[in-house]
């Protein structure tokens, strides 16, 4: 099997592993070349040793004509946001770079029961706050197609790790744009749910630990074929065992084919004009990088990823525009809804080693976060002010 089954989309990389064409193993191991290979710094955190784990007992279900779900087998990347067990989870934040989490996010743990491989994490702006995928613990994610734009933000790691060919789909977040206009920028797919489908319980922010779901953001997939997002959907509204959840989510199938369907484009707001671009701030020199993680060992704290256009020629390059002032319009506050549930007490943090990654050295530094942090260490406390 050649490195070219990287560049299908997810459901084709699901027939050839249901088919036996490649083992989830192999599949495993060829997105993590990609990843060690890249320099577009999308994939900030790794998880090799358990995500070989997990494929590995992939590959055994399937010899048993088991399967753990509708994503058995299949490798993927979450954005940082979102809490992980046992591998460190930042939200991009240098409060929380030594943070690894005892629970999974809902929604992670929806995906780890339908059988996805979680291979590590990828880049946001810190505690997701920003309209460009830049902090000062990992430096800024570059679009894989030009990497002098933008990539967006929040969900740019997510969003440029899937067009470059890196994961087959990622788990990003949206309050206002922050997964939607990430994907448009990076030319991929990204679904926004209806809030409320999908739960936001363990995405930073709210604080780490946090064990009621947050009130605005929805968590949603992206991928590289629009049917990839029908079936990342259908994990995601599938409760997994320890929510104790005694209801289920009917999805309605579509009454119309794609090629039926139209798209309304609206692209004369004066405040948001098509052609602008903004000066691209260059990634950390190497000098400033942590060594990448060998494919062969176990996790290690970040690598970089491949740029597409890297090799383009600088005497190519187009003029700068100046970039347009853009602030966000704080989206009106739903009605509020009364509801009863029953929430189990916290379980115990399992007493497995935490996969601890060693935070950056010498990583560049920016001034104002746009929050007012405290806390260190696995719990720490967090009071985010958002504008």
């Amino acid at each position: 099997m050649t490195n070219d089954l990287t560049h299908q989309p997810a459901h084709v990389q699901l027939q050839a592993l249901d088919r036996g064409e490649i083992s989830s193993r192999e599949l495993l191991d060829l997105h993590l070349a990609r990843i060690e290979a890249s320099q577009i710094n999308a994939v900030v955190t790794r998880d090799d040793s358990a995500s070989r784990a997990a494929a590995h007992a992939a590959d055994e279900r399937r010899a048993r004509n088991e399967s753990a779900g509708i994503l058995d087998g299949l490798p993927l990347t979450i954005k940082d946001s979102f809490e992980t067990v046992g591998l460190r989870t930042t939200s991009g934040a240098e409060d929380l770079a030594d943070h690894v989490p005892a629970r999974d996010a809902d929604a992670v743990a929806r995906l780890r029961h339908q059988g996805a491989v979680i291979m590590g994490k990828t880049n946001t702006p810190a505690y997701c706050q920003d309209l460009h995928t830049d902090n000062a613990l990992f430096g800024p994610t570059l679009n894989p197609h030009d990497p002098k734009r933008t990539t967006g933000g929040s969900s740019g790691g997510p969003a440029a790790a899937v067009a470059a060919y890196l994961t087959p789909a990622d788990l990003g977040s949206d309050l206002a744009g922050s997964l939607r206009l990430p994907a448009h920028y990076c030319g991929v797919y990204g679904l926004r749910p209806t809030h409320g489908l999908v739960p936001a319980r363990g995405h930073i922010p709210r604080p780490p630990g946090w064990i009621t779901s947050s009130d605005m953001v929805t968590p949603g997939p992206l991928a590289r074929h629009p049917r990839d997002l029908d079936l990342l959907l259908a994990a995601l509204t599938t409760p997994s065992p320890d929510e104790n959840t005694p209801w289920s989510v009917t999805l309605p199938t579509a009454q119309r084919p794609l090629s039926q369907l139209r798209v309304a484009v609206w692209a004369d707001d004066a405040r948001a004009p098509s052609t602008a671009t903004r000066p691209a701030r260059s990634p950390p020199s190497k000098g400033h990088l942590p060594p990448p993680a060998s494919v062969s060992a176990a996790p290690q704290g970040r690598s970089a990823s491949p740029s597409p256009s890297a090799s383009s020629s600088s005497s190519s390059t187009p003029p700068r525009r100046p970039q347009p002032t853009m602030t966000p319009e704080r989206p009106n506050s739903p009605p509020p809804v009364t509801c009863t549930r029953t929430t189990r007490a916290h379980e115990p943090p399992s007493s497995a080693t935490a996969r601890r990654h060693t935070a950056p050295g010498s990583a560049p530094t920016r001034s104002g976060s746009g929050s007012s942090r405290r806390g260190t260490g696995s719990s720490p406390t967090v009071s985010t002010t958002f504008s």
